[in-house]
């Protein structure tokens, strides 16, 4: 609860899984300059069209900040707007540009990746979702995570790489 966190969220509604993952440095000593993924939760919608319980979903973010150190919580503002105005009045929340800012962030995530120097819980469903990603390169050191079949969810892969970037960046966790 103590351990300076940065969290992302990437939302969906009832098409799409509703993710976030929060990042904070390893807590390994010898693994210094390391990240390691300390919580993810995925709220997947029912089915038949039925959008997701934005509600609920702020209620346990809210939960979620209440009890942790949050230093930020970086989302993609697409659905989220008005739900991260209410949690700014209790944790720093920032959008996070979807454009030129994820190219960088999602090459970063993926040289972490590669090198080893992220780490994360074991979560089978987060697991799942980097293990549906691909990617697409969009120039020199720059690249998009992208789904390898339109059917796959890569939510929480977007949010991992989102809050690596921040906590690397931003924080120099």
């Amino acid at each position: 609860a103590r351990t300076p966190l940065v969290l992302a969220l990437d939302a969906g509604d009832t098409n799409d899984t509703f993710f976030a993952v929060a990042v904070s440095a390893h807590p390994d000593p010898a693994r210094k300059g390391d990240l390691a993924e300390r919580w993810s939760r995925c709220w997947i919608p029912e089915g038949n069209g039925v959008p997701l319980d934005f509600n609920a979903i702020e209620e346990e973010l809210i939960g979620f900040v209440t009890s942790h150190r949050v230093l930020q919580l970086c989302f993609d503002k697409y659905q989220l707007r008005q739900m991260t105005q209410r949690l700014g009045r209790i944790v720093w929340c920032v959008e996070f540009s979807q454009g030129g800012d994820r190219l960088v962030a999602d090459k970063s995530l993926l040289d972490a990746i590669q090198t080893g120097h992220i780490a994360h819980t074991g979560d089978p469903t987060l697991r799942a979702h980097i293990a549906n990603a691909d990617r697409k390169v969009e120039g020199e050191n720059k690249l998009r995570i992208v789904k390898r079949t339109a059917a796959l969810k890569i939510d929480g892969a977007v949010c991992l790489s989102m809050a690596h970037a921040r906590a690397i960046n931003e924080f120099r966790l």
